[in-house]
Formats: structure tokens, C-alpha cells, sequence
């Protein structure tokens, strides 16, 4: 063997072999484990949390001693990939075979950039539809569950409850979030609140909603913290460790003190990260734009929010259809000319239009010039309804046509029937032409 990397290193010297390639054959006769150990040292100068460096390791580990990978040059997509088809069928659903398939493309990666592999063999690993295969659906709770919920937490947990439970609806807050969330995080005379280290690993400073920020003073007073305290400092345990400020357990027993069930008859689930889920349903039905909601709760992706979060139900689209005008009310108004009754109380209320895109006050009578521009206006008036087509429709579903006053007066709306061998077209002064086809 010795031989055999002499003569390759005479090679590599003489120019007849790629050093690159002598590289990476050298690091394929290498340990497997070797490698993901370099690359394990890697994500923690990366400053990855503990808990990622510790599922990568797992994810590694599991998948190559599963398909009996020793080295790197036995590194392969198709074993790998039947490694994830049994774990599939043993009942893992699509979002962890996803994780663990991105762990395994990091490595991968990592492996091209060091120099390691002339490609990435695990990148064509198959992605679930993770749509497809929800195991774990969350829901919003209703606005009497929210509120019985916090009363519940006042009661068995005092204010830090309460402010627990508030971070997590108005401020669309994690657990993790909570546990890290210090006092210098908060500027209540601001009303902000600092999120860091967060899913996205980036700083997020947002608006504190008023109840969350007067239950924050109230916590701040009671407790008196430093500035670098937790807002929600964990508690130490029977046997010596630390607990979280508000267990998993106690939150199960909160939400079913307050009658809320953990899973409901459509098998959607009650918890603590399904507050997210209300604050993301509860700014759709306020009318907040998405883009704005998308903000408050830190998603990359609009489709994130509105795919995953925002459970809007049947009666959110009952009233949005409520709140359409009647189509036969629309069409006597525009019969008769009229806007009494319903019709007066919609046309008082204020357009949700832009003011820039609605259209000019018409004058009282269709036919007569568009006073509101001056001279020019009263030049246009002959074509008002060429210059406004929708103008001209609306005329149309009435029955009759917007045309100049005859001589003599009168003016208003004419029928038809009325202007029976009357020609209504007519030449603008501006060079509108609305003469017939074929009309001289």
C-alpha cells in the first residue's frame, strides 16, 4: 500500500494526475465517521444550537450505519433513499423523513465545499409532500376559549402565567421564544419587544399589543428582575435540574381546566404552539393585510401564514358572502335612478376604493357636460360615455343611453324608442370622433 501512494504521489507531482482528484481519493479511504465528525465540529463553529448539532449527529449516524455505509466512496443515493423508504413505512411522517433528508444534503454539501466529493450524491434524495401527510394539525382557539384560558392561568399561576400565555397569542411567541425572552428584550415605554435567536436565527423587534404590555408591567413590578434576568426564568426541578417557567404538563392541565380540548372531533390539536395559529386567525378576521400578518408572525413565506395558520371557518366565509350587495336591489337602483333605502346607507358610507382610482362626480344629468374640469370638461361632455365606457354599460343595463340635450332642452335620460330615426352620434370638439361606421 505504501508503494501505491508513492507512485500516486509521484503522479500528482508530475502533473499526470489531478491534485484534486488525489484529494478526494485519499478522503474516500478515510472512516465514514471521521468525516461526520469534522463536519459535526463545523456546525458548532457555525454556532448551531446544541440541540440541531445533536439531531444532525443522530440523523448521520442512523442512516449510515443503516445502509452499512463505512467509508466515504460508499456513499450512495439509492441505498440511502431505501433507508428512508422503510423508515416511512415503519410510520414516520413526511416532515421528519424531510428533516432527517436535509441533514443528510448538509452533509452532503459540506462535502463538495471541503473538497471531500466531486458532487453531492445524497442531493437527489426524493421530497415528501408534507400537505399530504399532516399528522399534527393545529387549530385556533375561539375567543371564549382564549379568554377562558387566561383566566385559568391567572388563577393557578398568578401574572407570569398570564403574560405566558399573552406572549404566546399577541406576540405569536414559541416556547423557545419565552424561555430566552429577557427583560432588556422589552422597551414597554416603546412598546416593543426584541426577539432573538429565533427559528428564522435573525432579530426581529415588533409592536407590543397594549394587554400584553400592561401584563408585562404588571409581571416586571412583581418581580423585579435585572435587566439580563428571564421574563420567564426557569424553575429548578425535584431532582436538581431546571424545569421551564410553565412545563408541558401544566400547560395540558391549563387547557383542559379552561374546557379546551388538546384534540377536537376533526383531530386538530389544542396547545401551546396553536396560540400562533389564533393570533394568525384573529388578524385575518380584523381585515389586517397578509403582508402585515406575515410580519408580526416572523414567516419568511406568505404562504407559510396563510397556508398553515390562518384557519379561517365556514362562518368566516358565510359572513364574507353576507356582506356582498344584493344584485336585484343593484339593478332597480340602476332601473330607476334612485338609491333609497339600503342602497342610500351603502352609497353614504366611505369607499374602500382609493381615492385616486374613483372616478369624477357626474353631473346631474348624464347627458350634459362634466362641469367639475371647466372648459375642457364641457368639451368632453358629447362623449362622456366614450370617455367612460363602464359609464356606458351601466346606461345599457338600464335601458337607455347617455346622449346631448336636444335643442330646445330637456336633456336627461332618453330611450331608444324616443330617438327613432334621430342620428345620437356626433363629432366631439376634441377630436373624438363618434361618428358611425360608414357615416359621413
Amino acid at each position: 500500500m505504501l508503494a501505491a501512494w508513492l507512485e500516486e504521489a509521484a503522479l500528482v507531482r508530475s502533473g499526470l494526475v489531478d491534485p484534486a482528484h488525489a484529494q478526494r481519493a485519499d478522503h474516500g479511504r478515510q472512516p465514514l465517521a471521521q468525516h461526520v465528525q469534522a463536519h459535526l465540529a463545523e456546525c458548532e463553529r457555525r454556532e448551531l444550537s446544541a440541540k440541531q448539532v445533536a439531531d444532525r449527529a443522530r440523523v448521520l449516524r442512523d442512516a449510515f450505519s443503516g445502509v452499512g455505509c463505512t467509508r466515504l466512496v460508499d456513499l450512495n443515493a439509492e441505498r440511502v433513499g431505501v433507508h428512508l423508504s422503510e423508515l416511512r413505512a415503519g410510520g414516520l411522517a413526511a416532515r421528519t423523513l424531510n428533516r432527517r433528508r436535509e441533514h443528510l444534503v448538509a452533509f452532503g454539501s459540506w462535502c463538495v465545499r471541503t473538497g471531500r466529493l466531486s458532487s453531492n450524491p445524497l442531493r437527489t434524495l426524493h421530497r415528501l409532500d408534507q400537505d399530504r401527510d399532516r399528522r399534527r394539525e393545529r387549530r385556533a382557539l375561539s375567543e371564549a376559549e382564549l379568554g377562558a384560558l387566561l383566566a385559568v392561568a391567572a388563577q393557578h399561576g398568578g401574572t407570569l402565567r398570564e403574560a405566558w400565555y399573552l406572549a404566546a397569542g399577541l406576540a405569536g411567541l414559541r416556547r423557545g421564544d419565552l424561555e430566552r425572552l429577557c427583560w432588556a428584550d422589552l422597551d414597554l415605554d416603546a412598546g416593543l419587544i426584541t426577539i432573538r435567536s429565533g427559528k428564522a436565527k435573525r432579530v426581529d423587534v415588533l409592536p407590543i399589543a397594549p394587554e400584553l404590555r400592561e401584563a408585562f408591567l404588571r409581571l416586571r413590578g412583581e418581580a423585579g428582575a435585572l435587566p439580563a434576568a428571564r421574563v420567564f426564568p426557569p424553575r429548578v426541578g425535584a431532582r436538581g435540574g431546571s424545569t421551564p417557567a410553565v412545563s408541558f404538563a401544566e400547560v395540558r392541565e391549563d387547557f383542559a381546566r379552561a374546557g379546551i380540548a388538546a384534540v377536537d372531533g376533526a383531530g386538530r390539536v389544542a396547545d401551546l404552539h396553536a396560540l400562533r395559529s389564533t393570533l394568525a386567525t384573529r388578524l385575518a378576521r380584523a381585515g389586517v393585510s397578509a403582508h402585515v400578518a406575515r410580519g408580526l408572525m416572523r414567516h419568511a413565506s406568505l404562504a407559510t401564514t396563510q397556508r398553515h395558520y390562518v384557519k379561517l371557518e365556514l362562518l368566516d366565509h358565510a359572513s364574507a358572502l353576507d356582506a356582498l350587495p344584493r344584485i336585484v336591489e343593484a339593478q332597480a337602483t340602476a332601473a330607476t335612478g334612485t338609491d333609497g333605502g339600503a342602497g342610500a346607507a351603502r352609497s353614504a358610507a366611505p369607499s374602500p376604493q382609493p381615492a385616486t382610482q374613483r372616478a369624477a362626480p357626474r353631473s346631474a344629468s348624464p347627458c350634459g357636460p362634466v362641469r367639475q374640469n371647466g372648459a375642457r370638461g364641457a368639451a368632453e361632455g358629447s362623449v362622456w360615455g366614450a370617455r367612460n365606457p363602464r359609464a356606458g354599460q351601466d346606461f345599457a343595463l338600464a335601458g337607455a343611453i347617455p346622449c346631448d340635450p336636444p335643442p330646445g332642452g330637456g336633456g336627461g335620460i332618453r330611450t331608444p324608442g324616443a330617438f327613432e330615426g334621430t342620428a345620437v352620434f356626433k363629432t366631439a370638439a376634441i377630436g373624438h370622433s363618434a361618428t358611425p361606421p360608414g357615416g359621413a
